[in-house]
């Protein structure tokens, strides 16, 4: 396994992302203690190559702080990141990524697994799914795993923008506008109609 990377110095304020982030360390093993406050731990799972590091550079506001690569099996720890004052964002190493030798997908499968399942500080999960194929064997593990353990969990779908848009069909000509719907209805015709009034 790599070795950790050093702490990065805090960074400014962003004003692209939600809270302050900072890379913290990079854990081989589930249960490795972090070095700095005992925090809450929300965990990002996904498949290789889902979008785990960039969603978590989004919320940081930073672009390159999670390393993003088109390579799949490129994050093979535990990478943990300051979220903010109150909790730790874990990106895991993705699953499912064929090209990986034997060895290397147990390793990763044990790390996820432990951690998923025995990781006192877990306090959440944001589970990312690729939107444009089916859910896989490795998915439904994960979610049994996630399932068991009972810890609060947030289906994020992505690689949305990668979907094909259908082109308009001519056959359905030109569409009406809606009309207004029930929340646009005035308050009083609202209470005209509470009590009996208009036509039949």
């Amino acid at each position: 396994m790599p070795a950790s990377r050093a702490a990065a110095a805090p960074p400014a304020p962003s004003q692209r992302g939600l809270l302050v982030g900072e890379f913290v360390a990079g854990l081989a093993q589930w249960d490795t203690p972090l070095p700095g406050p005992r925090l809450p731990e929300i965990a990002f799972a996904g498949r290789s190559n889902v979008g785990k590091s960039s969603l978590i550079n989004l919320l940081m506001g930073r672009r390159a702080l999670a390393r993003v690569s088109a390579t799949p099996g490129k994050t093979r720890q535990l990478n943990v990141y300051r979220w903010g004052e109150g909790c730790y964002l874990v990106d895991l190493p993705g699953y499912g990524w064929a090209r990986a030798a034997a060895g290397e997908r147990a390793a990763w499968r044990r790390l996820v697994t432990g951690y998923l399942e025995r990781r006192e500080t877990l306090a959440g999960v944001v589970w990312l799914l690729d939107i444009r194929r089916e859910p896989s064997p490795e998915d439904a593990e994960v979610g049994a795993t996630l399932a068991r353990r009972g810890v609060p969990t947030l289906v994020a779908l992505t690689k949305a923008d990668q979907v094909p848009r259908a082109p308009p069909d001519p056959r359905r000509g030109h569409r009406r506008r809606p009309g207004p719907g029930p929340c646009r209805v005035r308050r009083d015709e609202r209470a005209h109609a509470r009590r009996g009034g208009g036509s039949a």
